[in-house]
Formats: structure tokens, sequence, C-alpha cells
């Protein structure tokens, strides 16, 4: 069993901060959409940093994990952190897990990827699509007249998570090595979705 005194006080930032970074990343990922959707998806990183400390309660060094990452979120105004770009942010990966594989067993690993990738997923299902997103970009369904006519087309009702965004969870899902224990998301041949 791993004890959060296996690693420095820097490495444990590093690693307490990592969802964070993560929910940040994915929320930053498409700018469209409006305030409403910015909004929904910070929500869900605070959500869901809360969720994951519970989830992961059984397991001691997870759970201190969390908790520190809950302490962090808590403390740190998102406009402390800028967006990362995906490059950044996968390459640190390497970083993690050469922290990790030192001090982490096996399982904990595994699930500390499953963590992080709960956290993307939450983040992205967050706010509605926005290549269809007319009632998000036009302050809501029934405001305006594009809001009135998402209503009976049914625009603004896309899949919840866009293209884009489900490639970032798949390149997350790479950089992690967690092909094995976690399903990439499925991508449209013909680009719509």
């Amino acid at each position: 069993m791993t004890e959060k005194n296996a690693f420095n006080p820097r490495e444990w930032t590093f690693l307490v901060t990592f969802p964070y970074r993560i929910g940040l990343w994915m929320a930053h990922l498409d700018e469209g959409g409006g305030t409403y959707a910015k909004e929904a998806e910070m929500k869900a990183l605070s959500d869901i940093i809360l969720t994951i400390e519970q989830k992961y309660k059984n397991i001691p060094f997870l759970f201190s994990l969390t908790q520190g990452t809950v302490d962090f979120a808590k403390n740190t105004a998102c406009t402390d952190l800028a967006a990362e770009d995906m490059k950044s942010l996968l390459s640190d990966t390497k970083k993690l897990f050469d922290l990790l594989k030192n001090n982490a067993t096996h399982q904990e690993i595994n699930v500390y990827k499953i963590l992080l990738i709960d956290v993307a997923e939450a983040v992205a299902k967050a706010a509605a699509d926005r290549e269809f997103g007319v009632h998000n970009l036009y302050g809501g369904l029934d405001k305006g007249i594009f809001g009135l006519l998402a209503k009976p087309m049914r625009l603004g009702r896309g899949p919840k998570v866009s293209r884009k965004e489900k490639e970032a969870i798949n390149a997350l899902i790479d950089a992690l090595d967690a092909n094995e224990i976690i399903q990439k998301w499925e991508l449209d041949p013909f680009g719509t979705k």
C-alpha cells in the first residue's frame, strides 16, 4: 500500500493537481458555447472532484490523493490557472508514470488512470455539443429567434460530447496507456459526431 510520504512535496503536488489540470484542459478544449457551457463545465469539474474523493475512499493512497485534489480545487480560483494545451498535458503523463511506477502498486496506478478519465469525461459531458449548440450560443433554449427555432427543429440536441472532446479523451487514454482498461470513444467516420 502506497503512502503519501513516498513522494516529496513537489511530486505530491504534481499528483494532486493532475486531475484538476485534466478537467480544466477539457473545459477549455471547445471555445464555443458561451458562458453557459463554461459554467456547466466548471461546475462539472467541481462536482467530479468531490465525487472521486468518495468513489476511491476504499483505496487509502487514492483517497489521500483525492482529498488533496479537493483541497486544491477549493483553494484555487480557476483564473489562477491557465488552460493547458494538449501537448504539454499529455507529455506530463510520462512524468506521472515515472512517479507512480516507482512508488505505487499496479492496482493503484490503474485506478488513478480511470480516475483521470472519469474527470475528463464528466467535464466533456457537461455542456451540449457546440456544433449544433444554438441554444447555448444564444442565451438558452427558449431565448431569441434561434432559441425558438432550436426547440421544434431539435437543434442543439446533438451528442453531449463533441468530436474534438472525444478525440482528446482518446488521446488521453493512449497517453495513459489505458487501452486495456478503458474503452475509447467511437468516432463517426464521416466526422459528424
